[in-house]
């Protein structure tokens, strides 16, 4: 009985094989298909990664931020209230991001290699955004 379903399966999969464009690699088995916005983009546009805000990038600028703060202090130049101020702001986001856990969002639901929809909130679109 296994023997009957071994070759339907072979059968299906030849059939499968004739109806995939010959112009573009086959992808493995197993491995995940890429997903975002940016999938479609050619990688010299994008630089081969996902435009995406992580906690240790949030906290590189704010310590950026606070850096030009200080050499525009010794300089006597201007600006320097607000810039330390946005360093702050972005150094506390970057701190909650740090220590905020994924949850059920930290993964991509799929079935059958097809990304599964969520109905998400506002809130929760924008906290897997700012997570990356």
């Amino acid at each position: 009985m296994s023997d009957k379903y071994m070759k339907e399966i072979e059968e299906i999969l030849k059939q499968a094989d004739g109806m995939l464009p010959k112009d573009r690699p086959r992808p493995a088995v197993g491995q995940p298909k890429p997903s975002g916005h940016s999938s479609n983009l050619p990688s010299r546009i994008t630089g081969g990664q996902d435009l995406r805000i992580s906690a240790g990038k949030l906290m590189l600028t704010s310590f950026a931020l606070l850096l030009l703060a200080m050499i525009l202090g010794f300089t006597k130049l201007g600006f320097v209230v607000p810039l330390v101020i946005a360093g702050l702001v972005l150094f506390v986001i970057a701190y909650a991001l740090f220590f905020m856990r994924p949850g059920s969002s930290g993964y991509e639901k799929r079935w059958r290699g097809r990304l599964i929809e969520e109905n998400l909130s506002m809130w929760d679109r924008f906290r897997r955004w700012l997570r990356g």
